[in-house]
């Protein structure tokens, strides 16, 4: 049998993938347009492992994350975020196993299983990365976030 090298490809994969700052400071940067009182942005999986998640309506059944961004009482602008979990608070994996294609799944076929609930900023950014980059590292590390 032959024995097959793949520390070069590992290696261009993970030198290809985006830097997690750069995305830290994206989503910390989005902000309200002039006039607006408040936004709601969802988002889905990146296509693309190089692109940002991509953008879609909060409502969508494809919709793992969302930012919802409002003026406060002295017009700074408040940020919530929210991530696609279950009761037991377990984060929505998209790329799992199991996972793949229930994000529209109910329990008794009444009640939905995944719901956007509100998270910390770490989680949501943890949760961001892994959703550009597919890498079960930034899951894990939502996870914690999400548990601590």
């Amino acid at each position: 049998m032959e024995r097959i090298d793949l520390s070069k490809e590992v290696f261009h994969k993970i030198k290809d993938l985006p830097e997690t700052d750069s995305l830290t400071e994206y989503y910390k940067n989005i902000s309200l347009n002039k006039g607006e009182e408040e936004r709601t942005i969802g988002y889905t999986f990146a296509k693309n492992p190089k692109d940002k998640p991509e953008e879609i309506d909060p409502d969508e059944p494809k919709c793992y994350a969302k930012l919802y961004m409002y003026r406060g009482d002295s017009d700074e602008i408040v940020k919530k975020y929210f991530v696609k979990q279950n009761k037991y608070q377990e984060l929505f994996n998209p790329f799992g196993m199991y996972s793949e294609g229930m994000e529209n799944e109910k329990v008794n076929r009444v009640e939905p299983k995944w719901y956007l609930r509100q998270v910390t900023q770490d989680c949501f950014y943890a949760y961001m990365q892994f959703l550009q980059s597919k890498n079960t590292v930034s899951f894990s590390q939502a996870e914690r976030f999400n548990n601590s």
